[in-house]
């Protein structure tokens, strides 16, 4: 059974319309990769322009900045994802031909339960999407139409000008800026959820092979301690091999996509932190109720990206612990001795924190969120001390 036909088909859907679906090496997924890098790029380069060839206030370069940082972050994750296409692949392999290696059906089980959680944690993320780019919509057209329904002496600012620079105030410029600004936010969503989708879809895998070492284990200590004169090695063996092959893909997942995740991680921590300055400017400052509410979406978004991708790091430590628990509250003291030193070889690996360390300075698990919210306010601290 292919997963990426079923149970992750829109997900492959997505991946196909913004380039990085790993299967796809035709000259057509080329130019979606460079049309949708244009598009996301190209919103942060006009509006740097725009601030450095416009006079505005500190208050306002704060809210261009908060703008502008979540759409580098989106072009780092993008292209990110386009270097690790070889070891993404590697790994949606991995995941489409893991039902043919298990033992059982109780195995296949887990597996699909791991798969379908994921699949809800998508389609989660797609939900918030839509739903942000529906708000997004009705906060740009909105104004508008009022102006055409009940016209009043003023025009109605639109709510992009809480985003960007408008350098225009004419109707038809306000329009095609608006549904430029939609277009973008449409491909900026897919193009993150593509990005952070397939790293919890590699999480939940991995766990899903740590959670069937732990069953693996659990019953052949079970029929080992009931009947020891009939012990059949290969239910140790099998435990053992899964496990190994468990840690070996979080080393491939480390290795191979630590410089792109730190350097993400360093966006987000300074993105995160202009976000907080513009939610603190504009409940102290500015006073305006529509800003206001832009500031707290941009303060829940980042808090959920920085929290789900911890999440996920927490959650494979915590299924490598908890191998290593089962082992010592089983009844490991009945088995051969044998079958004593293969189950110790899982013991000492798993009594190890199975955590990606970027570099030795950031772990993501729930240190490394609190971590990362230190560093958040410290540099929010630091800038209201220089305003």
């Amino acid at each position: 059974m292919d997963v990426f036909d079923k149970q992750y088909r829109t997900y492959r859907l997505i991946l196909s319309a913004v380039g990085l679906w790993p299967y796809d090496k035709s000259m057509y997924q080329t130019v979606r990769r460079i049309i949708v890098f244009t598009i996301l790029f190209s919103f942060p380069t006009f509006q740097i322009l725009s601030i450095i060839k416009s006079k505005v206030t500190l208050e306002r370069y704060i809210v261009l900045l908060a703008s502008i940082s979540p759409w580098l972050l989106f072009c780092v994750r993008y292209v990110g994802f386009i270097d690790c296409i070889s070891l993404m692949k590697y790994f949606f392999e991995m995941i489409r031909t893991e039902e043919k290696r298990l033992k059982d059906s109780t195995e296949v089980q887990i597996l699909m339960k791991y798969i379908d959680d994921s699949t809800r944690i998508i389609f989660i993320f797609l939900g918030i999407c839509c739903t942000m780019v529906i708000l997004v919509s009705a906060f740009c057209f909105i104004p508008m139409m009022l102006d055409v329904i009940r016209p009043s002496n003023e025009s109605r600012v639109s709510a992009l000008s809480y985003v960007t620079e408008i350098s225009s105030e004419q109707p038809g410029y306000i329009v095609m800026l608006n549904m430029e600004w939609i277009g973008i936010l449409i491909i900026g969503s897919l193009s993150i959820i593509s990005t952070e989708s397939a790293l919890i879809i590699i999480i939940y895998y991995i766990c899903a092979l740590l959670r069937i070492t732990r069953y693996r284990i659990r019953n052949a200590i079970i029929n080992a301690s009931k009947d020891r004169s009939n012990f059949n090695y290969r239910d140790f063996h099998s435990a053992v091999n899964l496990h190994v092959r468990a840690m070996k893909y979080i080393d491939f997942a480390t290795n191979g996509m630590t410089v792109w995740y730190f350097i993400a991680v360093a966006f987000v921590i300074l993105s995160f932190a202009l976000s907080l300055q513009r939610l603190f400017q504009s409940i102290m400052i500015l006073g305006s109720p529509i800003d206001t509410l832009i500031s707290v979406i941009y303060f829940i978004v980042h808090l959920t990206f920085m929290f789900a991708n911890n999440y996920c790091g927490e959650m494979l430590l915590n299924h490598s612990l908890d191998i290593f628990i089962e082992s010592y509250n089983s009844t490991w003291y009945l088995i051969p001795l044998k079958a004593k030193k293969l189950l110790l070889f899982i013991m000492t690996r798993s009594s190890v924190e199975s955590v990606a360390n970027l570099f030795g300075l950031f772990e993501p698990c729930n240190r490394g969120f609190a971590t990362m919210m230190n560093s958040s306010f410290s540099y929010f601290t630091l800038m209201c001390a220089f305003q």
